[in-house]
């Protein structure tokens, strides 16, 4: 199951097409305290979190999930979801939570691969 975390309407609408496409269960969260929430209450296998949410922004929603130990998705992979094309800093993302990075507008068969790399990553218990 995949937590979907995006406050635009239409990217949230092609980002949960192609995850269902591939047979994906997504639920989805419209800003990162919803995103917090979600995973505080529910086992995922990955989020994908956009960056820039009103109510609480990515970078302080990870936080908040990382560092809560009641958190049920404190330990899985979360993929940032950026807009920002000056982001390319991927020790700054790791430091706060961030496991990995896609660009928007996401390239589909990047962030397939990313997800996939993710997973195996997370399920074998290496980094």
């Amino acid at each position: 199951m995949i937590l979907l975390a995006e406050d635009n309407e239409m990217n949230l609408k092609v980002a949960r097409r192609y995850l269902e496409k591939w047979e994906m269960i997504v639920e989805t969260a419209v800003n990162g305290n919803e995103a917090m929430l979600s995973a505080r209450d529910n086992k995922y296998d990955i989020i994908l979190m956009d960056l820039q949410m009103p109510v609480m922004d990515g970078y302080e929603s990870i936080k908040k999930i990382r560092n809560n130990n009641a958190c049920r998705s404190k330990d899985v992979p979360v993929i940032a979801i950026t807009a920002d094309v000056m982001i390319a800093d991927m020790h700054m993302l790791s430091s706060v939570g961030f496991t990995d990075y896609i660009p928007k507008p996401f390239n589909p068969d990047e962030l397939k691969s990313k997800m996939i790399r993710c997973l195996t990553l997370s399920i074998s218990g290496t980094s």
